[in-house]
């Protein structure tokens, strides 16, 4: 069989579900056959490019959902950063150590709020409040709460048995790719299977899907939008009302 020229979609999905069901042929099962199905939809938009149901040895469907990825729609699975939870954790970061450090400066005596002028006393403090957030911000999203990767976070909307995810080859350059580590790291923590497609169409497991309770429902964030214009204003008037209490504090204790 000759190699297609490139890894479309269409060829990821059949190729992995074809894996797919062969990796699953010797699994302990009930009566009845295999059914595999593409492109399904279920409630609430959602959408499994490879599907796959069994009857399980207690009766309960075993099912799996699978999600094929080609080069042209590679930001599925490359991480992005989180920006606005990242801004509002570091804006409650940076508010909380300036506040700590203000109270310890002054309390060291290495300096003496009491003979600054208000505003000379913001302005330092101001200065903290931004050395603080700059620091955190550039610290925290290195962290993998901040990393969001649509795929892994797709799946955890889905109430099926096992998931995976197949990618081709001219997904990530190499294995060493910071991206394509993410998502093992990722898929590893989530319970996901990875499966990984070379250009003459040989599949490999990267990762094994572990499976996945169906009785409970697991805690997971909420990805939703915040009114960052309503939200930013009050955190900068309470922010300064802060700052003006805690120098105005200082002032009147010594």
């Amino acid at each position: 069989m000759e190699a297609p020229k490139s890894l479309t979609e269409n060829i990821i999905k059949r190729e992995a579900m074809s894996f797919l069901k062969g990796y699953y042929k010797f699994k302990p099962r009930g009566e009845g056959g295999t059914i595999v199905k593409y492109d399904m939809r279920a409630e609430g938009g959602l959408i499994a490019d490879g599907y796959l149901e069994f009857l399980d040895v207690d009766g309960s469907t075993f099912s799996a959902t699978l999600e094929a990825t080609s080069a042209s729609k590679r930001d599925e699975v490359v991480y992005q950063v989180q920006k606005k939870l990242l801004f509002w954790d570091t804006l409650s970061f940076s508010i909380l150590t300036t506040v700590i450090s203000v109270l310890l400066i002054q309390r060291s005596n290495w300096l003496d709020y009491a003979e600054l002028k208000l505003g000379l006393g913001l302005l330092l403090s101001w200065g903290f409040l931004v050395l603080y957030f700059l620091l955190g911000y550039l610290s925290f999203q290195l962290f993998d709460r901040y990393r969001y990767i649509y795929a892994i976070e797709q799946f955890a909307q889905y109430n099926v048995s096992e998931k995976w995810i197949c990618i081709g080859e001219d997904v990530f350059p190499s294995g060493s790719d910071k991206y394509f580590k993410q998502l093992k790291k990722r898929c590893i923590a989530n319970g996901v299977g990875l499966l990984w497609i070379s250009s003459n169409l040989k599949i490999t497991q990267v990762v094994s899907a572990a499976k996945s309770d169906l009785g409970g429902a697991k805690s997971r964030t909420l990805f939703k939008d915040l009114d960052v214009c309503c939200a930013g204003w009050f955190a900068l008037i309470v922010t300064t009302i802060l700052m003006c209490f805690v120098v105005l504090a200082n002032r009147n204790l010594d």
